[in-house]
């Protein structure tokens, strides 16, 4: 089940089950996922993450949030430029990004 990261309390770390990054690799589109969460997309395709590791989710305040995936967490990248995404396999990862509302 997706749920807001409104229900996460504030000043709480959580897992997060799914994070996909969508970027261009030499124009053509894929999709980095971590975490182990299989569902369907809206578009019918099934991706996974195994073998992945999972981004942590913090809120801090009301509308600030950050989703951090330590130097070495492990991602699964997803050619999805054809009818049936292709599983390009795992790579190592770190990345954080930081969310604040007006």
């Amino acid at each position: 089940m997706v749920r807001t990261v409104h229900a996460i309390p504030q000043g709480t770390t959580v897992p997060s089950d799914r994070t996909d990054l969508e970027l261009s690799i030499a124009g053509i589109e894929h999709r980095l996922t971590m975490g182990t969460w299989l569902g369907t997309y809206c578009d019918g395709l099934k991706i996974g993450g195994a073998g992945t590791s999972p981004a942590m989710i913090t809120r801090s305040g009301q509308e600030e949030f950050s989703v951090n995936a330590a130097a070495g967490s492990v991602a699964r990248l997803w050619d999805m430029s054809g009818r049936t995404p292709s599983d390009k396999g795992l790579y190592y990862v770190g990345l954080r990004a930081d969310f604040r509302g007006r």
